[in-house]
């Protein structure tokens, strides 16, 4: 059984409570909402928010073609780089399975498409 505290950043609620601030004082306005949670949150509630916002818009407009440069991946792939690098260590197979498994496609598909390999 693994017994180390697996540390939820999202599940604090302070956190919580910026994001329904924001959301109560912005419905709908995502840019709005980042401004909010920017001027009113951490640079890590922020950073969250960031990361959140991201994933909600891309699933909410998941068949939207979106195009994207090499630019916008590199940054994307260095704050995510970062992140892992700063994550609490020894945590269970199961935290790293999940990652792998959101993002190895995309990176694959990404690699792919810009080294132009099959």
């Amino acid at each position: 059984m693994f017994k180390k505290k697996i540390i939820c950043h999202d599940d604090s609620e302070e956190y919580k409570d910026i994001i329904i601030e924001s959301q109560e004082k912005h419905p709908n306005d995502y840019l709005k909402q980042l401004e909010y949670v920017r001027d009113n949150g951490t640079k890590q509630h922020y950073s969250m928010w960031l990361a959140d916002r991201l994933q909600y818009v891309s699933t909410m407009n998941r068949w939207e073609k979106l195009e994207l440069k090499g630019a916008h991946t590199d940054l994307i792939g260095r704050s995510l780089l970062n992140a892992l690098s700063h994550m609490q260590t020894d945590l269970p197979d199961g935290v790293y399975d999940y990652i792998i498994e959101k993002m190895e496609t995309t990176i694959l598909d990404v690699i792919k498409h810009l080294t132009k390999q099959p």
